[in-house]
């Protein structure tokens, strides 16, 4: 789930606080893994500025990403990004619940491989955090 790992087979990440990535945003994927869930996450301080706090790479497949949070990001990374170029991309990925804060607006290259982003489950925050988004932010730790 991330540069260098190699195939992982998981069906959910709950990696909780994660802070300043610097290359693939706090949740990066890179294959297929269908049936998995990206759900839970704190993601805060990503340095990555073009590819997103949560981050469906080429290829990444199958994949329900819901219940984030994303916040400050520096280099004004995309909520999340749905990868759509190259020959390869992102197909059947499902976002929804997501509160982003001082971060830039998500980005879905995908839509016409079955990616979507709920725009009614879609949050942008410029004060504080709501109760559902505060709970993820809790619990990360």
């Amino acid at each position: 789930m991330g540069p260098g790992l190699g195939p992982v087979r998981w069906s959910e990440a709950r990696l909780a606080l994660l802070l300043t990535p610097v290359a693939g945003g706090c949740i990066y994927t890179l294959g297929p893994q269908p049936g998995s869930a990206v759900r839970g996450n704190f993601c805060a301080l990503d340095e990555a500025p073009v590819v997103g706090c949560f981050y469906h790479d080429n290829g990444s497949r199958g994949f329900v990403t819901t219940d984030n949070v994303a916040d400050a990001s520096p280099a004004g990374a995309p909520c999340v990004y749905l990868q759509g170029c190259c020959g390869a991309p992102a197909v059947d990925i499902a976002v929804s619940g997501l509160w982003c804060r001082g971060v830039g607006a998500p980005r879905n290259g995908c839509a016409a491989e079955n990616c979507t982003i709920d725009a009614a489950s879609l949050h942008v925050v410029s004060g504080a955090w709501p109760a559902a988004a505060q709970a993820i932010v809790d619990a990360a730790g």
